[in-house]
């Protein structure tokens, strides 16, 4: 194409782009509709010495520069990620950890019919091990955003885990602060169906659906938490290859191991038992 049937627009923008990179100061009469056409050729070859010398150099220089620096962002973006993930199989460790010892606990009472006044109060269930959703909101962009959801709800699960038996505790601290006044009464009841009427209805009513919903809360977030585990585990192998997964371990101290850990992985049957 000659350059007389460049669109006089498009030359004063090419003119602009190549003075900028190298410096010179635009001809701007030069680029009059009304200038003869060997006017506009010679602008043209001029331009495209500036353009070949500084303007290209600048150019290629400008989009390595941005190229190193997207690559730069792209790695500390997937290193923070990776460290959001593992950081999230940790908790969930940490959760199910809490849960099993739990669950241990309960298991010996699990069809006893007086659970609801036999099974202590657990103490010293931490509600700090908790996930760190907005780290984890990239999931969001990823190709299963829906296990974001899920690992929320799975935390959502263990929270009302420990809230259960937060509610339970305290109705057992009234339950025994009632016994005690009745064994200190000048004539104390002597058969059980005495002492459960003592009790009151509304109390017994109340540690029995909250034992039930012990078990079956601390069950559900057990199972809940095996799963999201696996997925997470596959969601880092298929995602970051080349790096491993946690592996689960799990400190066995009510089965007299106190301090042995058994390292079953994320989706074996150990975990479910």
């Amino acid at each position: 194409m000659r350059p007389s049937r460049l669109a006089p627009t498009l030359l004063a923008l090419l003119v602009l782009l190549g003075c900028a990179s190298t410096g010179c100061e635009p001809a701007i009469g030069s680029l009059r509709t009304g200038a003869s056409v060997g006017e506009e050729e010679n602008l043209f070859v001029s331009l495209l010495k500036d353009l070949s010398t500084g303007g290209v150099g600048a150019f290629l220089g400008a989009w390595f520069a941005f190229k190193l620096e997207n690559r730069r962002r792209e790695r500390e973006d997937r290193k923070e990620n990776l460290s959001a993930a593992k950081r999230a199989q940790f908790t969930l460790t940490r959760q199910y950890t809490q849960l099993k010892h739990l669950d241990e606990m309960m298991k010996p009472l699990e069809v006893n019919p007086e659970r609801w006044k036999r099974l202590d109060p657990v103490i010293g269930m931490s509600h700090q091990n908790r996930l760190n959703l907005p780290s984890l909101h990239f999931l969001l962009d990823s190709k299963t955003p829906a296990l974001l959801d899920k690992l929320a709800f799975c935390d959502d699960r263990y929270g009302q885990a420990l809230d259960v038996l937060a509610m339970r505790n305290q109705a057992v601290l009234e339950l025994r602060a009632k016994l005690e006044t009745l064994r200190s009464s000048p004539t104390p009841p002597l058969d059980h169906a005495t002492i459960d009427a003592s009790i009151g209805f509304d109390l017994k009513g109340r540690l029995n659906d909250l034992t039930d919903g012990l078990y079956t809360s601390v069950r559900s977030a057990i199972s809940l938490n095996e799963g999201l585990f696996a997925q997470l585990s596959g969601y880092i192998e298929s995602t970051f290859p080349g790096e491993r997964p946690m592996s689960r371990g799990y400190i066995q101290i009510f089965q007299g191991e106190e301090g042995k850990t058994a390292n079953d992985g994320p989706a074996s049957s150990e975990a479910g038992a």
